[in-house]
């Protein structure tokens, strides 16, 4: 009978710890794309996560290296900007036309630079924790935005890993608009999407 439960205990106690390493699996991501600004313009960017899991529940999850993971978790800001894209006299009338159509769909809240961001705290970490304090007067709407896409202006992608819970770590890619209004620097968010992390 004494080996019987402590087979049990121990058969337990191994899918207790297979299920907490792959917790990840059963995580749905948070897509924040008011905009579909990622559907619309992801063919312009080179760069992006690499994704495992059921795409047909929503439940799938960034898969980072080692080292890749290491890398950015262990900056102070635990974060890094995945890449860059600048407002040309070749595209800009594409992201004119997009925010138009859109018209009166709200930003989600907009980070100005010179007065919100502490120097020694990355923006991108601020503003994970500003999207549910945004002020309602802080909002503007994609007719106003297609009014600031300027030449010179860019599309910024940002990484932010953030543990919710010890050893459950997720990432924010995050999509802000950086823009000079009037020489006041601003950085409006456009999208962010939050996936649980897979360390390989």
């Amino acid at each position: 009978m004494k080996k019987a439960v402590l087979t049990v205990f121990i058969i337990g106690t191994h899918l207790g710890v297979f299920c907490q390493a792959d917790w990840y699996k059963n995580v749905p991501v948070i897509n924040d794309d008011p905009f579909n600004f990622d559907i619309t313009f992801h063919p312009l960017f080179k760069k992006g996560l690499t994704l495992e899991g059921n795409f047909a529940s929503g439940n799938y999850y960034a898969v980072f290296s080692r080292a890749d993971f290491d890398r950015i978790n262990g900056k102070p800001e635990h974060e890094e900007t995945l890449e860059l894209l600048n407002v040309t006299a070749a595209n800009k009338n594409g992201f004119v036309t997009h925010f138009n159509n859109i018209g009166s769909a709200g930003i989600p809240f907009i980070v100005d630079l010179l007065g919100e961001l502490h120097p020694f705290i990355g923006y991108a970490t601020l503003i994970v924790g500003a999207v549910d304090a945004a002020d309602v007067d802080r909002k503007s709407t994609a007719t106003a935005m297609a009014a600031l896409i300027a030449t010179g202006a860019t599309f910024e992608r940002i990484l932010v890993i953030d543990q919710k819970e010890a050893g459950k770590y997720y990432v924010n890619l995050i999509n802000t608009y950086k823009v000079t209004v009037q020489s006041e620097q601003r950085r409006y968010v456009v999208s962010r999407h939050i996936l649980a992390v897979k360390i390989n």
